[in-house]
Parts: C-alpha cells; sequence; structure tokens
C-alpha cells in the first residue's frame, strides 16, 4: 500500500483530497502540520500533497525545500492553491486550482500511479 502525505490548512480541502484518494488507490493517508516536514523525510511517502491555501509563500517554500531535499527529491508533489504559478516544473510535478474538479484531481493521481 503506498502512502499519500498531506500537508493541508483547509478542512474542506482536506476532506477532499481525502476522498479523491481513497477512490482512486491502495492509498494509506498520513497527515502533517505545514511546518513539519520531518515525517516526509523520514517516512518516504509516495505522493505528496500540498495544500496550504492560507500560506501561499509556505507552500512554495515547502515544495522548494521538499525538492531540494535528497530523501524526498523522488517523490512526486501534487500543489494545490488558489492560482496556478507560473514556472512551477521546478517545484512540483503537478499542480490544480483550488476549486479543482474531482476528474482533474483523478487523472493526475493515475498520471504518478503509472510512474509519470
Amino acid at each position: 500500500m503506498s502512502t499519500a502525505l498531506i500537508f493541508a490548512d483547509n478542512l474542506a480541502q482536506k476532506q477532499k483530497i481525502t476522498r479523491c484518494l481513497q477512490k482512486n488507490a491502495n492509498f494509506s493517508l498520513q497527515f502533517a502540520s505545514s511546518t513539519t516536514i520531518d515525517f516526509a523525510q523520514t517516512s518516504t511517502p509516495s505522493l505528496i500533497v500540498i495544500c496550504l491555501l492560507r500560506q501561499h509563500n509556505s507552500a512554495e517554500k515547502l515544495c522548494v525545500t521538499l525538492k531540494k531535499a535528497t530523501s524526498t527529491s523522488h517523490i512526486p508533489i501534487l500543489l494545490i492553491q488558489t492560482q496556478m504559478l507560473n514556472d512551477s516544473r521546478q517545484i512540483v510535478d503537478a499542480q490544480l486550482v483550488e476549486n479543482f474538479a474531482e476528474q482533474e484531481f483523478d487523472q493526475v493521481i493515475r498520471q504518478f500511479t503509472m510512474g509519470y
């Protein structure tokens, strides 16, 4: 079973992400605070979802930190924010806007689980 690590600061989004992941793949879900990346670096999840809508800059910094760390640089990161980032390919593997359709989320997860 794969593990998805979710950083989220919005309960509704957290529930939507959880629902989408549970219907898509055989994921064990772990939740982390926006300030704690130790879990990602020690547990090696299969996927990281970052949805920090109230902490836009923190979300981007977290992505950069995770992509630069040797232990997490290979893990796919899905960033969900209020607007798309320009030139995000260096810090995330995929991104969605906060009002994403579940079909869009499903497509991203399928790409990640097929090896991208």
